[in-house]
């Protein structure tokens, strides 16, 4: 089992090294480096510098896993300013500032004809939890389940999905890293149909003439209905349980990894599963109880591969990360 760490794009060189050692120590290979809000050239600089220190000790290449924003990403609202909110309390979603005059409205482009009421909202990862009480021609009135704070800028999923098309200039970012930077393995984002990673691969070969492995990221409720036909399709699988469990329901999140792990040894397609694994190492040696069984869970059931995702991977912790894991894998697997 490979356990594959990511990397920062605006870290300290301290904290690439720090990386860098965590590989060596681990006997790694490969990084994992998302597309992110930092600049091209930061991109570039940041996984060129790891790979060179890498070369430089070990003698050997580092395989890059890009994970990109595309060809799809997730909605986030706007608010005209921040707004503290108390359980109990009602909220507005609208497609436009003008639909209803309350101060807890959130704006944000989608279709209510999908909702029902009585299903739940997501902002940020579950910080607040909104449920739909009242559908609108233009509008949700929905309470909060939940004290938080309202934002501009957070994330909102449900199973409907607030989901588009990547931004040009994110699309156009991803290309140009792709072509200079070569990555052995390219993670495409919110995935909802098999069309969407055909689509990629065959931009891919037209524009750059070039095929790594592409790997489909499962974080929303159209991937898991359209699940087989995706994997068909994708050369490796990731489940990406954050974005995951908001878009299907926290509840729905163990059927729905499971349900994709077997699909893939089915089909024979590798599976990696990324989010908040084994998080509680963060803040002590040792790992809680529903970490251990999670991990171990996830073991018995055939992953092939997991991924740290926070910046637990850049410090001296990630080396209890790598032999829990490994411990766990030497029982259940």
């Amino acid at each position: 089992m490979n356990i594959i760490p990511t990397m920062g794009n605006v870290d300290t060189i301290e904290s690439h090294n720090t990386l860098v050692e965590n590989l060596m120590n681990s006997s790694t290979q490969i990084v994992r480096c998302c597309v992110s809000k930092a600049s091209y050239d930061e991109h570039v600089e940041a996984v060129n510098y790891v790979r060179n220190e890498f070369k430089k000790h070990t003698n050997k290449d580092l395989q890059l896993m890009l994970d990109i924003a595309w060809p799809k990403d997730k909605k986030r609202i706007w608010i005209e300013s921040e707004q503290q909110i108390t359980g109990g309390e009602t909220v507005y979603i609208c497609i436009s500032e003008n639909e209803i005059s309350n101060d807890k409205k959130i704006i944000v482009d989608f279709d209510c004809s999908l909702f029902n009421v009585g299903e739940e909202i997501y902002l940020g990862n579950a910080e607040i939890i909104l449920t739909v009480t009242q559908i609108g021609d233009n509008y949700l009135q929905c309470v909060a389940n939940n004290d938080g704070l309202l934002k501009s800028g957070l994330g909102i999923a449900s199973k409907q999905g607030f989901i588009k098309p990547s931004a040009v200039d994110i699309k156009e970012k991803c290309v140009k890293l792709i072509d200079v930077l070569r990555p052995e393995c390219i993670v495409l984002s919110y995935i909802e149909t098999s069309d969407d990673v055909i689509e990629f691969k065959e931009l891919l070969l037209k524009h750059i003439n070039y095929n790594p492995i592409i790997m489909s990221k499962i974080e929303c409720y159209s991937a898991i209905k359209n699940i087989d036909a995706i994997i068909d399709v994708s050369d490796e699988i990731m489940i990406a349980r954050g974005c995951l469990a908001v878009n299907v329901g926290l509840e729905n999140l163990l059927f729905a990894q499971d349900l994709t792990l077997s699909k893939c040894i089915e089909k024979n397609k590798r599976c990696c599963i990324a989010s908040n694994i084994l998080k509680s190492l963060s803040s002590s040696y040792a790992p809680n109880r529903a970490d251990i069984c999670d991990l171990a869970h996830m073991v018995k059931e055939g992953v092939d591969n997991i991924v740290i995702t926070d910046s637990i991977s850049r410090s001296s912790r990630y080396k209890n990360v790598v032999e829990f894991i490994r411990k766990v894998d030497r029982v259940y697997n």
